[in-house]
C-alpha cells in the first residue's frame, strides 16, 4: 500500500515530477516508478510529458458532489424562477458552513444565473426547504428569496424534483460486487476498495464494504485502515449507523 503515499499532493500543487513524488514518499525512484504506472492504470495519476498529476479517479471527489447537485438543480430552479418571478437560490451545508452554491436571479430584465465553485456565504432571506435525497450525505436547500406563503407549493415541488435526481444520480454511481483487479497486489485491492464507496453517499458499513470489494474480512479491514489513515477513507456515522466514506484527500 506505499503507493498511496504517491496520491499526497498538497493544497495548490497541480503536478509533480516523479523524483518528487518518490523523495516525499520515502521511496526509491524505481520503486515509485513502477507504483506510478499500476497507478496509472487504476485511473488516480495522469502523466503529462514529465510530470504527474491526479487522474480522473480521485480529482475532488467531494466537489464532483456539489457540482452534480448544481447541475441537476439548475432546470428546476429555472421553472421556479420563471413561475415566481423570485430570486432563487441553492445553498448547501459543508464542514459545519451554510453556503450558497447557485443563484437565479433577475437583473436589467435578464434572468442571470450565477456559480459559486467554492461557495459563497449564504445570507438570504425567504423561505427554505431542505433538500436531503435519503441514502446520501448531500445537504442541500432551496431558497426563495422575498417570498410568501403562496409560493410554498411551487418550492415544494422544485425540491422534490432536485432531490429525486440526486437520488438517482449519487446511487446509480457503479459499485456493486466486482471481483478485485488481476494481478491483485494489495495497492489494486485499495484502489478497487476505494472505487466501492460512491460519491455522497451515506456512510457504507464495513461488511458492506467487504461484499462490495468481493474481499475478506480481515483483508478489507488492513486496506480500510490504511485508506483511513491516508485520508482517503472517513469513519463517519448517520442516522442508519457508522461507516465509511470518501475522505478529504
Amino acid at each position: 500500500m506505499r503507493g498511496l503515499h504517491l496520491l499526497t499532493f498538497r493544497s495548490g500543487e497541480d503536478s509533480l515530477r516523479l523524483s518528487g513524488l518518490a523523495q516525499r514518499a520515502g521511496l526509491p525512484v524505481s520503486t515509485a516508478h513502477r507504483l506510478v504506472g499500476e497507478l496509472e492504470l487504476c485511473g488516480l495519476l495522469e502523466r503529462r510529458g514529465v510530470e504527474l498529476l491526479l487522474g480522473p479517479g480521485l480529482v475532488q471527489p467531494v466537489r464532483q458532489v456539489w457540482r452534480l447537485c448544481r447541475e441537476d438543480a439548475r432546470p428546476h430552479l429555472l421553472a421556479l424562477h420563471r413561475a415566481t418571478g423570485r430570486d432563487i437560490a441553492l445553498t448547501a451545508t459543508r464542514e459545519g458552513r451554510l453556503i450558497t452554491m447557485c443563484r437565479v436571479a433577475r437583473r436589467s430584465g435578464t434572468t442571470v444565473i450565477s456559480y459559486h465553485p467554492h461557495g459563497t456565504r449564504a445570507g438570504q432571506d425567504g423561505l427554505t426547504v431542505a433538500v436531503r435525497p435519503p441514502g446520501t450525505r448531500v445537504e442541500a436547500g432551496v431558497v426563495l428569496v422575498g417570498a410568501g406563503r403562496a409560493d410554498e407549493p411551487r418550492l415544494y415541488e422544485a425540491a422534490a424534483r432536485i432531490e429525486a435526481c440526486l437520488t438517482t444520480r449519487i446511487l446509480r454511481q457503479p459499485s456493486g460486487r466486482q471481483p478485485a483487479p488481476e494481478p491483485a497486489s494489495m495497492l489494486a485491492r485499495g484502489v478497487h476498495l476505494l472505487g466501492a464507496v460512491r460519491v455522497g453517499e451515506a456512510p457504507v458499513p464495513f461488511t458492506e464494504l467487504a461484499r462490495r470489494a468481493c474481499l475478506p474480512r480481515s483483508t478489507a479491514h488492513r486496506l480500510i485502515t490504511t485508506l483511513t489513515a491516508c485520508g482517503f477513507l472517513d469513519e463517519a456515522r448517520s442516522p442508519a449507523g457508522g461507516g465509511y466514506v470518501r475522505g478529504p484527500a
